[in-house]
């Protein structure tokens, strides 16, 4: 019964997620000049893609190796979901930050990263692999990170989350391999837990991760002690 039930929850893990609204596609051959983020013609980056979809709209992010920054950025008063097509196998790599939520003039919430495998490109890469931060007055804010393996910081967080975000979801990712004084996931001096989860349900008030550590050539056989911690609102 137990071999079923762990066979089935793989089988669900995997199954391809459901897109909503209007549907993009990014891919490995795609064009952002010449693109129209259709099935036949799609675009070839994500921040593209975000810079060019309307409000309620999915970005379906194909199968392949994506190098470079990807900047996640615009207003989706109704959301607007990026999503690998089959999870996981959209693999984001750089050589710094791989993801970025900052300020921006296109501003920067409502939108919702789901089921990528995501890392540096390997040592010697810049710091973080994911940065949420909000430029000092609360510009960032309503973005999910969702379902992704986030592994193989070769230069401090997996994952940080600073200067004034609120309203910040963080749930079923998991963290692996991190090198560096950091924790897997961080929230900076002064930047309280309880601004970031305010206004979710009571489901979802809590910031969870899987922390493993980085251990060379035995890379992410093991959880360390308490693999996952839960940060609640009051």
């Amino acid at each position: 019964m137990k071999a079923a039930l762990f066979l089935l929850g793989v089988c669900l893990l995997l199954a391809p997620l459901q897109a909503q609204g209007n549907v993009y596609y990014v891919a490995t051959d795609g064009d952002d000049n010449n693109g129209n983020g259709s099935s036949g013609t799609p675009w070839a980056t994500i921040t593209w893609a975000l810079d060019h979809i309307p409000d309620s709209s999915t970005v379906l992010v194909r199968p392949g190796t994506y190098h470079g920054r990807i900047r996640i950025r615009g207003t989706f008063a109704r959301g607007a979901f990026v999503r690998s097509e089959v999870p996981y196998r959209a693999r984001l790599r750089h050589n710094a930050t791989v993801i970025t939520c900052y300020q921006h003039t296109n501003g920067c919430q409502g939108i919702t990263l789901e089921g990528f495998d995501i890392a540096h490109d390997g040592p010697g890469a810049g710091a973080l692999v994911v940065q949420v931060e909000g430029g000092g007055n609360n510009s960032v804010h309503h973005i999910t990170i969702r379902n992704n393996v986030i592994h193989d910081s070769y230069n401090n967080d997996l994952l940080k989350i600073n200067n004034s975000t609120s309203d910040i979801l963080v749930e079923g990712n998991m963290f692996y391999n991190q090198t560096g004084s950091e924790r897997a996931g961080h929230c900076s001096p002064g930047q309280r837990l309880p601004q970031q989860l305010r206004g979710q349900r009571a489901d979802q008030r809590q910031f969870d991760l899987q922390l493993y550590r980085h251990q060379g050539q035995q890379r992410g056989r093991g959880p360390v002690s308490g693999q996952q911690e839960h940060y609640r609102a009051p």
